[in-house]
């Protein structure tokens, strides 16, 4: 939902009652053109900062646990809260992809996870991701970064870092990649101790053909707004 205000109509058009209707509403965009003088009354009180923070979504990480160490072929736990401090959600569908990228070189894996963030609502509650993927046998030992990555489902826009979401945490967002860094290295090492993986969901080598953005869509909820 977006638009505009209506005319200058204090109280409604304060304040108070444009925040309260825009979270109840779960508004996504809003005309900063009309009506000025409401514009400018937001601006005297306080709240257009917070309207440009929440309009649409505003996702950010709570806390995550992840598998410290592992050898090639164990399993890789991963588990994300996050929150939704925004006044909406998503419109559109995403993959959700996770990373790994090689500190020695940047060599990429990828894996991507069966979940929806349209479904991650402004609601107030703790949204988690848990997941479980394997190492294949032939990876590489050594330490690699966490990424987080949610691409635009656009062909055309899928592999521009301005079009992917950006978390609403300090230090993680990395402009030139799209990338939500996780700040956590996985260890991957023979001497390790980790669980075999049995599943069928893998990193997957990432290659200059292949890139995270250019993914095959998992299923998805249906008959949801479009952008």
């Amino acid at each position: 939902m977006g638009g505009e205000s209506c005319n200058p109509n204090p109280p409604r058009s304060s304040c108070p009652t444009a925040l309260a209707e825009l979270a109840r509403f779960h508004w996504s965009y809003l005309n900063s053109d009309y009506h000025p003088e409401v514009y400018a009354g937001w601006v005297s009180g306080g709240c257009l900062a917070e309207m440009q923070r929440r309009l649409g979504y505003r996702l950010a990480l709570t806390e995550g646990e992840y598998t410290a160490a592992a050898k090639p072929g164990d399993a890789v736990a991963i588990r994300l809260d996050l929150t939704n401090s925004g006044f909406g959600a998503p419109l559109n569908p995403r993959p959700l992809v996770l990373l790994l990228r090689a500190v020695s070189d940047g060599r990429l894996y990828q894996v991507q996870l069966d979940d929806d963030p349209r479904t991650w609502l402004a609601d107030g509650a703790t949204h988690r991701i848990s997941a479980t993927a394997g190492l294949l046998p032939t990876m590489p030992p050594g330490a690699y970064e966490l990424l987080l990555h949610l691409p635009d489902p656009a062909a055309a826009l899928a592999d521009q870092p301005a079009y992917a979401i950006r978390l609403a945490n300090n230090g993680v967002w990395e402009e030139s990649t799209g990338y939500n860094r996780l700040l956590h290295t996985l260890q991957v090492a023979a001497t390790a101790d980790g669980e075999p993986y049995d599943g069928a969901t893998f990193f997957a080598p990432v290659d200059a053909t292949t890139t995270p953005a250019r993914l095959t869509f998992l299923p998805m909820i249906a008959q949801m707004a479009a952008h």
